[in-house]
C-alpha cells in the first residue's frame, strides 16, 4: 500500500514538473516578457483583415482584404484567390502558408495568424469601408501561431483598442493589363514602405547581404519583407549551391544585435560567426529559398 502512494507521489511529481517547464517555456517566448515595437496580427476568415500596432510610435494600422483577390503565396504556388487559402493551407498542411503570404504582401513580419477551424471557401469582392475589431470568438476558439499567454496578451490590447485608433489603409495596388484582381507585391511595397518600420532595427543600421542559390526573384521577395521591418538590404548575390546549402545569418561582432536575432527568429535559421565583409549580416538561404520561391 505504502509502495503505491509512493508511486502515485513520485508521478504527481514528475507531472507537475512537466507542467512548470511548459509553462516557462511558454512564457518565455510570449508576449508577456517580449518587447516589440511594433506587433503584426491577421485574422483570416470571411473578413480577412491585417493590424499592426505600433508600441515606440503609438500608431496603428488596419488593412481589409478582399476574398476575391488574388496574392502571391510564396513557396511556388503563385497568385492564388486570398479566400481559397485555407483550403491550400489544408491541402499542403502548412499553416505557416499564411504567415509567410502576408508577410510577401504587406512587407513585414506576421507575427501571429489566426484562421477558422474548418479551412472553409470565402467569397467577396468588397473590401470592407469601415474597421473592425476581431471578436472574442475569433481570438479564442480560431487556431493560431499564438499559445495561449498570446491569446492572453491580444485578447486584451484588443479590448483596450477603439476603431478610431487605428488608421485604415485601403488602397490595395493592383496589377494592370489584366481581367483579374491580383494584388502587386512590388507596388503595395513601394507604398506601404515605412510604414511597419521597427525603430530597434534603424537604430542599429545593421547593413544585410542576401545570398541566393536558385532566382534573384526570391532574394527580392525576402529583400522587401526585411526592408520593410526597417533592416536594410545592401546587396542581393548570387552563389551555387553546394552540398552543405543550409540557411545561415553570419555575423561578425561577438554581441548579437536586435536585427540578427530577428532574422534568426522569423526565418529559423542559425546564426553562427564569420567573415562579412562589408557587409554586418550576411543571410545565405540555402534551402530556405524554395520556401519562399516566387513562380
Amino acid at each position: 500500500m505504502k509502495k503505491n502512494i509512493k508511486k502515485k507521489n513520485v508521478l504527481y511529481i514528475i507531472f507537475f514538473i512537466i507542467l512548470i517547464y511548459f509553462f516557462f517555456i511558454n512564457l518565455r517566448d510570449s508576449l508577456f516578457v517580449k518587447k516589440k515595437d511594433r506587433l503584426n496580427i491577421l485574422f483570416y476568415n470571411q473578413k480577412t483583415a491585417f493590424y499592426s500596432f505600433g508600441f515606440a510610435d503609438g500608431v496603428n494600422y488596419f488593412i481589409p482584404f478582399p476574398a476575391d483577390i488574388k496574392v502571391l503565396i510564396p513557396g511556388g504556388f503563385g497568385y492564388y484567390r486570398l479566400g481559397a487559402l485555407g483550403k491550400l493551407v489544408e491541402l499542403e498542411k502548412k499553416p505557416l502558408l499564411y504567415q509567410k503570404s502576408f508577410s510577401a504582401i504587406t512587407s513585414s513580419f506576421l507575427d501571429f495568424y489566426f484562421y477558422p477551424p474548418n479551412n472553409e471557401i470565402f467569397f467577396g469582392k468588397k473590401t470592407p469601408s469601415q474597421i473592425f475589431l476581431p471578436t472574442v470568438k475569433q481570438i479564442w476558439i480560431s487556431k493560431s501561431n499564438a499559445n495561449l499567454f498570446d491569446k492572453t496578451y491580444i485578447f486584451f490590447l484588443f479590448l483596450m483598442q477603439q476603431k478610431n485608433q487605428f488608421i485604415q489603409l485601403t488602397n490595395l495596388a493592383l496589377k494592370e493589363n489584366t481581367n483579374e484582381e491580383i494584388l502587386d507585391e512590388k507596388l503595395f511595397f513601394d507604398r506601404l514602405i515605412g510604414f511597419f518600420y521597427k525603430k530597434t532595427y534603424r537604430n542599429e543600421e545593421d547593413t544585410v547581404q542576401i545570398i541566393y542559390t536558385k532566382k534573384e526573384n526570391n532574394a527580392s521577395l525576402l529583400a522587401n519583407i526585411i526592408e520593410g521591418e526597417g533592416i536594410r538590404v545592401v546587396d542581393l548575390s548570387y552563389q551555387p549551391a553546394t552540398t552543405i546549402n543550409k540557411c545561415q545569418i553570419i555575423i561578425s561582432e561577438v554581441d548579437l544585435s536586435q536585427t540578427a536575432r530577428a532574422l534568426n527568429r522569423f526565418f529559423d535559421c542559425p546564426i553562427t560567426k564569420g567573415k562579412t565583409g562589408a557587409y554586418d549580416i550576411i543571410f545565405k538561404l540555402g534551402k530556405k529559398e524554395e520556401d519562399w520561391r516566387v513562380e
